[in-house]
């Protein structure tokens, strides 16, 4: 849910705009899939901080379960990578 977030539909955007500017303009789709790239990643970067800083609130208080902290911590990690795949999907859309 969390990538899904991160992602804000940059995958639909970044799709839209490079089929649009793929041929007529490279410079303006590079640009771009930069920007939604970086920002993806560092949406996805904060909430990952955000995740590890509750992990132990939300591992007691919604799993009930102290020990699932740093399960918490592992997902956090993968988020903004999570988050830049679907992204990703979107950019190779666009390009086909």
């Amino acid at each position: 849910m969390l990538a899904g977030v991160a992602q804000l539909s940059f995958g639909v955007v970044i799709s839209q705009q490079v089929a649009k500017y793929r041929d007529s303009d490279p410079d303006v789709a590079g640009r771009i899939a930069g920007f939604c790239l970086l920002f993806t990643f560092g949406t996805g970067a904060l909430l990952a901080a955000a995740l590890t800083a509750g992990r132990e609130l939300l591992a007691q208080e919604i799993f009930n379960d102290p020990g699932l902290a740093s399960a918490v911590v592992l997902i956090a990690v993968i988020l903004p990578f999570v988050g830049v795949s679907g992204v990703q999907q979107g950019l190779f859309n666009g390009l086909a």
